[in-house]
């Protein structure tokens, strides 16, 4: 097969990953730049209304960020440096058992606000941090990832959603590994040498970590 039979055979191919029916959501809202990589190692600049996919490595550029907005409408904003890995997502409004749903945050601050699979499945979704992986039940929550801790703030909660928290590593001393968080208005620190430090935080601070 020649040169230019190849690079059109492979044009092809990028079409129908960048326009097939498999993505899993879209990019709602984009200032400046920002890529997604997929399993395989490709990259593809990312645009408004522009397709994601599962096992997608999506970063922002400086001064960049981001909305996405996943089939069963839960909402992720990613703000600047930030990158961001889609693991496991399945939304099946059929299937209740076969929703699941599994991020990991590699750096940056972040926001998510869940929906139908937390609805229909809420023990099957979950976000890994640096320090920890979060099960949330459904809520809204900001993430803010740095070098020795990941700050987590319990925006909003309704009825009987909680947010579970189980450290990577344990702390030891007989600090507890895990932690249920039932309110709003509740930050959690999550580091390897303290484990778990929890406190409520002002709006303030809530205005500075927000997309």
């Amino acid at each position: 097969m020649n040169m230019a039979r190849i690079l059109v055979l492979s044009l092809c191919l990028s079409a129908l990953r960048v326009f097939g029916d498999d993505s899993i959501g879209k990019i709602e809202d984009l200032t400046g730049t920002a890529t997604a990589q997929d399993a395989a190692g490709a990259s593809r600049e990312l645009a408004k209304d522009g397709p994601v996919f599962l096992n997608d490595r999506i970063s922002t550029g400086p001064g960049s960020k981001l909305t996405i907005r996943f089939e069963d409408n839960t909402t992720v904003g990613q703000g600047e440096n930030a990158e961001l890995v889609i693991n496991r997502y399945v939304y099946a409004p059929d299937d209740k058992g076969a929703n699941d749903a599994a991020f990991r945050l590699v750096k940056g601050v972040f926001r998510f606000l869940t929906d139908q699979i937390t609805k229909l499945n809420p023990e099957h979704f979950e976000v890994q941090a640096n320090y920890g992986t979060i099960g949330i039940r459904g809520c809204e929550l900001a993430f803010n990832l740095l070098d020795d801790r990941d700050d987590v703030l319990v925006v909003g909660l309704t009825g009987n959603e909680n947010i579970f928290f189980r450290l990577s590593e344990d702390p030891g001393g007989g600090r507890p590994t895990t932690l249920l968080i039932r309110e709003a208005g509740v930050a959690v620190t999550m580091s390897r040498l303290d484990g778990f430090a929890q406190r409520r935080f002002e709006p303030g601070e809530l205005q500075q970590i927000m997309i």
